[in-house]
C-alpha cells in the first residue's frame, strides 16, 4: 500500500481531494475510501487519469467533480488534501504556464477557501521526481554550479 496507515488518521467524514485522479491523489483516495470516509475527489485530468479512480465512480461514499483548481470552488468538507499539481518535468518543459499557475494559483485559491470557510484540516502536499547524475564540466565546474547567463 502506497498511503501509510500512520499518515492518514482523521477524525473527520467528507474529505476533498484535489489531484484525486492523479498518481498519488489516488492511492490517498483508496486509503481515504477503505476507511470509510466520504471523498469528493477533484481533478482537470491534465496528468490524472480516470481509469485511477473509476473503480469508486457509482459507490455512495464517492463523488468526481472534473474541475481545474485555478478556478475557485466551493465544496463543504470537513478536510482537504491538496495534491492538484502535475510533478513531472516534461509537463514543465511542455506546459510550464499551466504547471505554475496549477502550483501558484491553485495553491492559493485552496488556502482562500480554507480561510473563508475555516476548514480545521488542510494538508498541502508537493512531491515530484528528482534524477541527478554527477557530472563535471570541462571547465572543472561541476553540473550543480550556479548558471549565468549573459
Amino acid at each position: 500500500m502506497l498511503i501509510s496507515e500512520d499518515i492518514v488518521t482523521l477524525e473527520s467524514d467528507l474529505v476533498e481531494v484535489t489531484g484525486g485522479a492523479g498518481f498519488v491523489g489516488s492511492h490517498l483516495v483508496d486509503k481515504l475510501m477503505q476507511d470509510g470516509h466520504e471523498v469528493i475527489a477533484l481533478d482537470n485530468f491534465f496528468t490524472g487519469k480516470r481509469h485511477n479512480i473509476e473503480h469508486w465512480i457509482g459507490h455512495s461514499n464517492f463523488e468526481l467533480l472534473h474541475h481545474d483548481v485555478t478556478n475557485p470552488i466551493y465544496v463543504e468538507v470537513d478536510e482537504i488534501y491538496h495534491l492538484a499539481s502535475p510533478a513531472s518535468p516534461q509537463h514543465y518543459m511542455h506546459n510550464p504556464i499551466r504547471t505554475i499557475k496549477a502550483n501558484t494559483l491553485g495553491t492559493l485559491n485552496m488556502l482562500g477557501i480554507r480561510q473563508e470557510t475555516g476548514i480545521p484540516r488542510f494538508h498541502a502536499i508537493w512531491y515530484s521526481s528528482v534524477t541527478s547524475k554527477e557530472l563535471v564540466s570541462p571547465n572543472g565546474r561541476d553540473s550543480t554550479s550556479p548558471k549565468f547567463i549573459v
